[in-house]
């Protein structure tokens, strides 16, 4: 199962140390705590031509090993154990600000030919 996480930084939080402290708390926490993650990638986005910053500082891409483990995982966010880990994610998130949706499908596409040389 795959997961799509937009995210924004903290507002006056400096972004090249969140985006340290984001690839440092998935090692280290999300490690720990979700032993069921199979991979994350982390991809961090620069403000289009014209913006200021971009609506989203940054996406999650996170591939958990079953749609029960992904549950499971999100309701432990509701227990007193993960507190320390939320702590930590509030350093340098702003939770109000995120987006997660649950992907239904991928269909890769080829582009197109390049194009032959003269």
């Amino acid at each position: 199962m795959k997961v799509l996480s937009l995210v924004r930084f903290r507002d006056g939080v400096d972004p090249d140390g969140a985006w340290r402290a984001w690839a440092e708390h998935t090692r280290e926490w999300d490690s720990r705590d979700h032993p069921q993650i199979r991979r994350t990638v982390l991809t961090l986005f620069a403000a289009a031509p014209g913006e200021s910053r971009p609506r989203f500082d940054g996406m999650a891409l996170t591939e958990w090993s079953s749609e029960a483990d992904f549950l499971s995982a999100a309701a432990w966010y509701a227990t007193p154990e993960s507190a320390a880990h939320t702590a930590d994610l509030a350093r340098f998130l702003s939770f109000e600000d995120m987006a997660t949706s649950v992907i239904a499908d991928v269909r890769e596409l080829p582009g197109p030919p390049l194009a032959a040389k003269p």
